[in-house]
Order: structure tokens, then sequence, then C-alpha cells
């Protein structure tokens, strides 16, 4: 998916401090390891209670009865302008093994946001079975309706300027970013799947969590392969455009609710009566899925180019799932988003 410049060890000058000697062992490199990944990614943890705490004060001195966009702004304004710039405050003191820069054309780029759209796909519908799943043990619906509800809500415009413009570009300096340059010195393997499954995590809820997570390991995967946080920043508006915008877009001029009634009613009469107002939509849906389609081709035609560099400091086998997840950062984070999935249950 991007061009084959061949990859070289990155240089003394992409590492913040220097690289191990020579004659060091792979298992000297556990413990500076372990401390790396727990740091990093107690920092992300660090961000979440950030944001949670400040987000409930704010919310505790609101007025009653306060409208849909305050709520919205919140939250928001917690995590963009006071959680994000703290994260990235006591991120900088940690040591960074950036990836080489290598340029990827505009025919590249797009390959990559058809095989986002394929990863989306799949992802949603693994997020769907799993919410059925749930949803039958439980007995209630377990599918959050956030995307929805923004989408079509009354501060549409409000959400969708979140969605397209602010959490792409906060979320790849979160989780791509900021984190990969940590981590990946230990290897861009394990980098790539916990930038993905955090990133994943971070959404809080099953319907998300899936396609978040094969997203962001996509991500990753370019990020570290080009080191250019913009060309993941730019997939990640043009995916959020297309999934939430669009639909926006086509929907703009109907009465969502009286069409969801509808849909849910089971009249067939009445379900072929709406198609013309659907015509839109629809074919934004068959737009999406040809997309994903044609996303499944590139990916089966490129397997064979997914390959990363070794690491810089490689860990003994075995003991790279251990070193990278059984520490405080990682249950610490892991503890936070799981507050977040019990709340979005219900169970909080």
């Amino acid at each position: 998916m991007q061009n084959e410049e061949q990859h070289t060890a990155p240089s003394a000058e992409n590492l913040s401090a220097e690289s191990p000697a020579p004659d060091a062992t792979v298992s000297d490199n556990i413990k500076p390891a372990r401390q790396a990944f727990s740091r990093a990614q107690l920092n992300l943890a660090l961000f979440y209670v950030i944001y949670f705490v400040v987000a409930i004060i704010v919310v505790h001195f609101l007025p009653e009865n306060y409208s849909e966009r305050v709520e919205y702004l919140a939250h928001y304004i917690p995590m963009y302008l006071i959680a994000f710039p703290l994260y990235l405050l006591i991120s900088k003191p940690l040591e960074t093994a950036k990836p080489e820069k290598h340029k990827m054309t505009f025919f590249q780029l797009f390959k990559a946001f058809l095989v986002s759209e394929f990863v989306g796909i799949a992802g949603n519908f693994i997020g769907m079975f799993v919410n059925l799943v749930l949803s039958l043990l439980m007995k209630k619906n377990t599918s959050s309706t956030m995307l929805v509800d923004g989408i079509f809500g009354e501060n549409a415009l409000l959400f969708l300027f979140l969605a397209v413009i602010c959490a792409p570009f906060v979320e790849e300096m979160l989780f791509r970013k900021v984190l990969i340059d940590r981590i990946r010195k230990y290897g861009n393997g394990i980098a790539i799947l916990i930038s993905g499954i955090m990133f994943g995590l971070f959404h809080g809820n099953f319907t998300q969590v899936f396609y978040a997570s094969f997203l962001g390991m996509l991500f990753a995967f370019i990020y570290i392969r080009t080191g250019k946080i913009q060309y993941t920043i730019g997939l990640h508006m043009s995916v959020n455009f297309w999934g939430t915008a669009m639909p926006y877009l086509a929907m703009r001029n109907q009465d969502f609710n009286e069409i969801l009634n509808t849909v849910t009613s089971m009249d067939v009469a009445k379900i072929v009566e709406l198609l013309p107002k659907l015509k839109w939509l629809l074919t934004v849906t068959a737009g999406t899925y040809m997309f994903a389609l044609a996303g499944l081709v590139i990916f089966i035609l490129h397997r064979k180019d997914l390959k990363i560099d070794p690491p810089i400091a490689p860990l003994p086998k075995g003991k790279r799932f251990v070193t990278a997840c059984c520490n405080l950062g990682c249950l610490a984070l892991l503890a936070v988003c799981g507050v977040r999935f019990l709340q979005q249950l219900g169970i909080l």
C-alpha cells in the first residue's frame, strides 16, 4: 500500500536516548521495556482519569435541564483542551523511537482508505454479533446509539465537527504518535497491537470496540511504515467523514424518527412507500460496501507487503505479551476502560 523503499534500521538521531550496546542480551531488555510500556499506558490511564474528573466537575456545576449542545461541550472540552495537553506534557520526558519517514502517493492513500472501509465493516459485523449475544444474555439492548443519536440529533453539525475534525487529530496523536513512539523500540508488532486494542477500548462500548481496534491497528501499521502522523490523521478524518457526514447529508431533509418508527414497525407496505425517501442513504450504504469489497481485494493482493522492521531492542520470545501487558500501567488503563464498558451496559 505504499512505495517500496528499502527500510533501514532507525538511526541514532531517531532516538531520544542511545540504543542498547551491541553486547547487551535480549533478556536485558525486559526491565526497561516493562517500564516503558507501563509508563506509556499509565499516562493514557491518567488522561482518562483527568478527563472523567474534570467532566464530572463541569457537569456538576451546570444548571438543571441543560441542552444536548451543552452536554457535548461539557464532555469534549475537558478531553481536548485539558486532559490532552496534560497528557502530552507528562509523556514528553519518556524516551522515543520515531519511525523513519517515507512518502505515500495519493493513490496509495486512497487504497489505504478502501482497506480502512473493509476492516471497519468487518469489525462492525463482529460488534453487531457480540451485542446480539449480550442482548440475549442480559435481556436488554446493549448496543450504543451514540453515533446515530449524534448524526441525526438536534446538534448534528457540532457532533460532525467533533467527529470529523477534532477526534481524528487528538486520537491519532494519543494512540499513534505519542504512544507508538514510546513503545515501538521493543517491537513494532506489539506496538501495533497495543495501539489498536487500546484505541478500541477507548470507545467504551461493544458497538465500536472491534472496528475501532481494527482501524487502530491499520493506522498504527501505516504510521510505523511512513513515520508521518498526517497520513493517519487524514485517513481517520476520511473514514469518519464517510461514516458520519455522508449519512447526515443523505438524510438531512428527512424525519429520522418517522423513518425509524416505520422500519421497526415491520409494515412491509409502509416500508416500500418509504424507499424513495431513503434513496440517498441507500446509495451511501451501497458505496460503503463497494469500498469495503475493493478494500478486501487490495488487502489480499498486498498481504505480502505487510512487513515491519525488526525491533531495536528485541524481547525474548514468550515474554513479549507479559512484558507489554502485565504491568501497572496496562492494568490501570484496562481498569479505567472497564469502568466505561460497565457504565455503557448500565451495570455502574
